[in-house]
Formats: C-alpha cells, sequence, structure tokens
C-alpha cells in the first residue's frame, strides 16, 4: 500500500485567533513529514465591513487579496511543507427576513 504525502485540512477556525488550537497543532506536526494545505476559515463580506471598521483580529488584506492568500509557513523538519490558504470572501446567506430578495435564491436546485 502506498503512503499518502498530502493532507488539506478544510479549518473550522482560523490559523491566527484566540480560539482552540487543535487543528493548527494536529496540521503542524503532520507537517513534519507530509505537504499540508490548510485552508482557512471562510470569511464573510460582513467580517471585511467589521475589519475595516477597526475589529483588530480580522486579517481584511489577506481577505481581500492585498497580500498572498497562499501561505507557506516551515514545517519543524525539512521532510514536508505547510500552506495556509485563505479563501475569498464570500456573501452570507444566513440572517435574512424571510420576505428578503435574498430568498430568490434558496430552493433553486443545483447540480
Amino acid at each position: 500500500m502506498k503512503q499518502f504525502d498530502s493532507i488539506i485540512c478544510i479549518a473550522q477556525t482560523p490559523w491566527k485567533g484566540n480560539f482552540q488550537k487543535a487543528a493548527v497543532q494536529l496540521m503542524t506536526e503532520l507537517s513534519a513529514r507530509h505537504r499540508v494545505l490548510y485552508v482557512d476559515y471562510p470569511y464573510t463580506l460582513k467580517d471585511v465591513a467589521q475589519g475595516v471598521a477597526g475589529r483588530p483580529d480580522m486579517p481584511v488584506r489577506e481577505i481581500m487579496r492585498l497580500r498572498s492568500p497562499l501561505a507557506e509557513l516551515t514545517p519543524k523538519q525539512k521532510e514536508g511543507a505547510l500552506y495556509v490558504w485563505t479563501p475569498p470572501p464570500y456573501f452570507p446567506s444566513t440572517g435574512y427576513p424571510k420576505n428578503g430578495t435574498i430568498n430568490c435564491c434558496h430552493g433553486i436546485p443545483i447540480g
């Protein structure tokens, strides 16, 4: 059986932040022997607006692509590699009134 060499982690928490870091620690350890791609928390346009308004823990430059969305971090050993990718912001589809214009998209079959 061939060993895998790449790991993709789709995260629920951001790489940088004040949250529980179990996934971050695990991916850091696994990067010693494997290539790891950590897909960062998917921010919304609301998050961007809060960051522009002064929320200090919001990485606005990364979210808006003013810096590279793909960061290579140095693993503990040279055998593997660790990358953190910040996806583009998306338009939130929850929290709107039931009669709002966003409901035109709900119920549309995709695929």
